[in-house]
């Protein structure tokens, strides 16, 4: 009862700091677009966040603020054009990605590219944009950001025209994953346990290698704040759902035995301390006792992330120095150790402070329990029908006696 109401205690404290990140006031960027204009001009605002930039009583150009969504959530960017329509400044005032990945995209110049060029150029990564490298969510978040931005001021200010919104594109790697958690359900159903090797492998080239994006407590940061985008959502959005969709149909987390990319790569390193005569499996009573560990841990970092108002600091696991070769020192300096205790201990990481893990499971045991609870009610039903009928038939029977009498 008590861990029961400790619970309830944990989901409204951190609803509650989720409440007060989605209440935080916008901040006004008109000083910073002051100050990117210089001084001795003037601002005069015309629509929306469209301000024309005056000096000597001429107009010499526009600004505008738009967002776009990244991998961990918005992103928002001034872009000033001047009256021949081209963009001459931008600034990322406001973002919420990983610093590692963000500091990457900013250190490689890629704002460099947008400037000098055209308000009215497709700013489209691959076709007139070069991504960053192990960044491209963030890369695309800016570029859609200055997009809206400047092509908003082409349209409205300078009459050009711009070039036709793409529609919805779903990419290869999107219909893989969901053929892989489809494999994932099908053989786990058939009870064909020797084939969870195979989708490993499978999770760990395709989530791990090509992708790099394991799920992580930022990404259930993102979806707490609602920042994320529905319009060509990212992969990790399509391989979220597909594992919660999976738990609820099935009642197992699926994807930390039979998908993860670290799980596996745990394995292997456990069957090297197997032949060595090193390895320990932790019984089922050590890893019930830690389980709730991960989600103490889960839990604080969220609620530290949102008090912050910041979702992405949340993240505080090893994956990201090992398949995307970008972290924190912390990071960098917890996976060697990881690595090596996962040959003496069965999926140590995994077992005692993975986050991703530990939420999983506590929706596991959270459908468990309204499955046996709905069942309760169902069964319930069932077994007060009889006597429904029965009380009904003996009512009846009694004012056919006083009828009779």
């Amino acid at each position: 009862m008590k861990t029961k109401y400790l619970s309830i205690i944990m989901i409204l404290v951190l609803v509650a700091s989720v409440a007060l990140y989605n209440t935080q006031t916008s901040k006004n960027y008109l000083p910073d677009m002051k100050e990117m204009a210089g001084k001795g001009t003037g601002m005069n605002l015309i629509s929306g966040h469209i301000y024309a930039v005056t000096k000597n009583g001429q107009v010499i150009g526009y600004f505008d603020l738009q967002s776009a969504i990244g991998y961990a959530g918005p992103v928002d960017v001034i872009v000033f054009v001047d009256k021949d329509g081209l963009v001459k400044n931008v600034k990322i005032v406001r973002q919420i990605e990983t610093p590692s990945f963000f500091n990457r995209v900013i250190a490689k110049g890629f704002v460099k590219q947008f400037i000098d060029k055209k308000a009215n150029s497709p700013f489209e990564l691959g076709q007139d944009l070069d991504a960053i490298t192990n960044a491209t969510y963030t890369s695309r978040a800016i570029a859609q950001a200055v997009s809206k931005a400047s092509h908003n001021i082409a349209v409205t200010q300078l009459k050009m025209e711009v070039p036709k919104t793409v529609g919805f594109n779903m990419p290869l790697q999107d219909y893989l994953v969901l053929v892989l958690l489809l494999g994932v359900f099908i053989v786990q159903k058939l009870k064909w346990s020797k084939l969870r090797y195979l989708t490993l492998l499978a999770g760990f080239l395709l989530i791990g290698f090509w992708q790099k994006s394991l799920l992580s407590l930022g990404d259930f940061s993102s979806v707490l704040a609602g920042n994320i985008s529905w319009f060509n959502p990212p992969f990790w959005i399509i391989l979220l759902i597909g594992v919660l969709f999976l738990i609820l149909i099935t009642g197992h987390n699926l994807y930390c035995f039979w998908l993860c990319p670290y799980g596996a790569l745990s394995e292997l390193l456990a069957v090297l301390g197997k032949f060595g005569r090193l390895n320990y499996k932790p019984c089922k009573e050590s890893v019930k006792r830690f389980s709730s560990l991960r989600l103490l841990l889960a839990w604080g970092a969220l609620v530290f992330a949102f008090l912050m108002n910041n979702p992405s600091i949340s993240s505080y696991e090893i994956f990201a120095p090992l398949f995307a070769w970008e972290g924190t020192s912390a990071q960098w300096l917890l996976l060697p150790i990881m690595l090596f205790a996962c040959v003496f201990i069965f999926r140590f990481w995994c077992h005692f402070f993975c986050p991703v893990g530990g939420i999983l499971d506590y929706l596991v045991k959270c459908r468990r329990s309204w499955v046996k609870w709905l069942k309760n009610i169902l069964r319930k039903n069932k077994l007060d029908q009889p006597k429904t009928i029965k009380q009904l038939n003996q009512s009846s029977a009694a004012q056919s006696g006083q009828e009779q009498a």
